[in-house]
């Protein structure tokens, strides 16, 4: 399996903090990696590198914000072209609020993360720290993962009791 992340350059270091449980999602469960544009080097034509990681994708994380939503790139290329496969495939959209912003006009009916204990949508940005709210995430996205594709994590060490 593969994933994409969808996100904001302007919210890269949100995103460079989603990538830790992210990578914990990779080792428990068959995800290979999950595709993020960190490279935005001239001349790269990066729509191609994009629909391709797109097309290749079973699991997409949506970064919403204020400036995600402020994009044309997002919201006129990526998001149809995400929402094109998930029709197709039935794939699994993760979608990660980051601050407060018009999140349902992307979500739609799909439930977003982090929620707090009352199960409350909380934008990341709302937690203090924020690390509370990315490990809430990485949590809710295991249970999402295995709900979808019907896996359990696996588990990474079988320790010997005394």
């Amino acid at each position: 399996m593969r994933g994409f992340v969808s996100y904001s350059h302007h919210d890269r270091k949100v995103c460079e903090e989603l990538r830790k449980p992210l990578r914990a999602l990779c080792r428990v469960f068959p995800i290979d990696e999950f595709w993020i544009d960190t490279a935005n080097s001239t001349g790269r034509c990066f729509r191609q590198g994009y629909q391709q990681a797109i097309d290749q994708a079973q699991i997409f994380v949506l970064i919403i914000s204020s400036n995600s939503m402020w994009s044309d790139e997002i919201m006129t290329r990526e998001i149809p072209a995400i929402q094109t496969k998930q029709n197709r495939d039935g794939d699994l959209i993760l979608p990660v609020v980051l601050d407060d912003c018009l999140w349902p006009a992307v979500t739609g009916t799909l439930l977003a993360s982090p929620r707090d204990e009352n199960l409350a949508l909380k934008p990341l940005t709302k937690w203090k720290p924020i690390q509370q709210g990315i490990n809430q995430t990485g949590q809710q996205f295991q249970k999402a993962i295995s709900d979808h594709f019907n896996i359990q994590p696996q588990q990474l060490f079988h320790w010997k009791s005394p």
